[in-house]
């Protein structure tokens, strides 16, 4: 079993790793912004309809790493709830 553990926690980390080498520093933009990139390169004098009630800034990468805390939290108690059940 801890074999099992161990090739899954390697796994998980290449995989991250992977992930991270291949943006780099470049950072990573949502779909909204590529989408108004892109229409701005066909439409030059594009003005969006609305206006954003509240730009998230440095708040969107605590909320997003609360996130994933809550998804591995929840991952790791059924995994644990599982193995005490057998």
């Amino acid at each position: 079993m801890k074999i099992k553990i161990i090739l899954l926690s390697a796994l998980i980390l290449c995989i991250a790793t992977v992930g991270i080498v291949s943006y780099g520093t470049t950072g990573f933009t949502g779909t909204d912004d590529q989408a108004e990139q892109l229409i701005t390169t066909v439409q030059h004098d594009y003005k969006p309809w609305i206006k954003p009630l509240w730009e998230p800034g440095r708040l969107e990468g605590v909320l997003f790493s609360v996130q994933i805390l809550i998804g591995f939290t929840l991952i790791g108690y059924f995994l644990v709830f599982r193995k005490k059940k057998k």
